[in-house]
């Protein structure tokens, strides 16, 4: 579970709005309680408390997103995909690293279904668009899936 919390952008992103919005409420609480410069201290304590809430409830729907991973990892019933493409983002940077994404399709029961899975991690070599992958998804519920080997075990550059 932690590996891929800490593989995982949006956590990543998330801890640190986080940490800014603590650190803005604490600064914007302590220049409102000293009335002097409360004028700067409400906007401080808002930011705060918005980068807070939105970095914790961030942090919730991603760690929620990874314990299904770990559930699909332990109980998911494997079949054989195809990888559409793999592509890295270079818009977004995290802590040095552009983050990937693969995007790939399966079929359950004769119906089409398909994923994607972004990491900061670098995709497995046999993960090229066009190339077989398997694809780990619950038995009742064949839209939840993740790719098998998970890109969230890597320790890639």
């Amino acid at each position: 579970m932690r590996r891929i919390l800490f593989a995982d952008v949006w956590s990543s992103m998330a801890l640190v709005f986080s940490l800014l919005g603590l650190v803005f409420g604490v600064v914007g609480a302590a220049l409102t309680i000293s009335l002097i410069a409360a004028f700067v201290g409400v906007p401080f304590l808002g930011l705060g408390i918005i980068f807070l809430g939105a970095g914790i409830a961030v942090l919730v729907w991603r760690y929620q997103t990874a314990q299904r991973i770990v559930e699909l990892l332990e109980q998911g019933e494997a079949t054989l995909g195809e990888v559409l493409g793999v592509q890295q983002n270079f818009q977004i940077r995290v802590n040095g690293r552009y983050p990937w994404t693969v995007a790939y399709r399966y079929e359950v029961n004769g119906e089409q279904y398909s994923g994607q899975v972004t990491t900061l991690s670098r995709p497995d070599l046999s993960q090229q668009p066009g190339g077989p992958i398997y694809v780990l998804h619950m038995k009742d519920d064949p839209a939840q899936n993740t790719i098998y080997p998970s890109p969230y075990g890597y320790y890639g550059v």
